[in-house]
């Protein structure tokens, strides 16, 4: 990888795309809310099928909204860390510390 932030500038790295297996927890919950939205869309009529895709579809972007900002959050935790480790030198015990 040349630069990590150009890989990223040129949407070389996601993040969020990600495989899964379709045995696991999260793979199963995945097929019950696809199995039941096309059951659901089968069985309602016009009215409550849109109520119904206006629901799911605010549900959505109510978990894009989410899970971009809990990613944001992990990535301000994560440089705070950094910042923290190897630039900040405060500690009750400094006699303790080399000062350089």
């Amino acid at each position: 990888m040349e630069s990590f932030i150009r890989e990223l500038y040129f949407g070389n790295i996601d993040p969020q795309a990600r495989c899964f297996d379709t045995d696991s927890r999260y793979g199963k919950a995945m097929a019950v809310i696809s199995e039941n939205e096309e059951l659901l869309s089968k069985l309602l009529k016009e009215k409550e099928l849109k109520l119904f895709l206006d629901f799911t579809n605010a549900w959505g972007e109510l978990l894009g909204i989410a899970s971009c900002e809990t990613f944001v959050d992990g990535f301000r935790i994560g440089a705070a860390f950094s910042l923290d480790t190897f630039v900040s030198k405060e500690s009750e015990l400094k006699e303790f510390l080399r000062e350089e």
